[in-house]
């Protein structure tokens, strides 16, 4: 797949990602049921969905806690960009929404798309570059953040804010 580096080309053409320069730094973005993922408070699933070729993951909520699936990588000082493609589930109101945080812990960068109002918006820095809706139920965001220090950490994707058993979402 063709990578992103969030300043030019169509980045709608990948899933979720961490671009430094043009290198993924998320592994398996398109299954996130491998080893590559933890899954916290969730199940998460291969479907049989696909969107634009890609294959959509649920997010099934199965506590009652926060619920998210994540992944640890390592990157350099740098802006980075950031993309997912998302389903809605079974929210039905605004107050249940999903979240992407670029990174662990409070105020970083983030996603919130609330699927009943089809609105998305970035949070802590994260710049909303584009929020392309496919359908009445599926978006495509991509989005950058500012200069960051070296580290390592964790992108996160919380399906639903409500965090109750059952809520689910899809992604990848």
């Amino acid at each position: 797949a063709r990578m992103w580096d969030g300043l030019a080309d169509d980045p709608r053409t990948d899933t979720i990602g961490v671009w430094q320069a043009t290198t993924n730094l998320v592994e398996d973005p398109e299954d996130l049921t491998t080893a590559n993922w933890a899954d916290t408070q969730l199940v998460t699933s291969l479907t049989d969905k696909y969107i634009d070729g890609k294959r959509l993951n649920k997010l099934l909520v199965s506590g009652t806690a926060a619920a998210y699936v994540s992944q640890a990588f390592t990157y350099e000082a740098a802006v980075y960009s950031f993309q997912v493609i998302g389903e809605k589930g079974n929210a039905t109101s605004t107050a249940d929404y999903s979240l992407v945080y670029l990174f662990d812990g409070v105020n970083v960068p983030s996603i919130k798309i609330v699927w009943t109002t089809k609105t998305v918006t970035g949070n802590n820095g994260a710049v909303i570059v584009y929020a392309d809706w496919i359908n009445d139920d599926t978006v495509s965001v991509g989005a950058y953040t500012g200069t960051l220090a070296a580290g390592t950490d964790t992108i996160r994707i919380y399906p639903s804010q409500f965090e109750a058993a059952n809520d689910y979402a899809y992604f990848t």
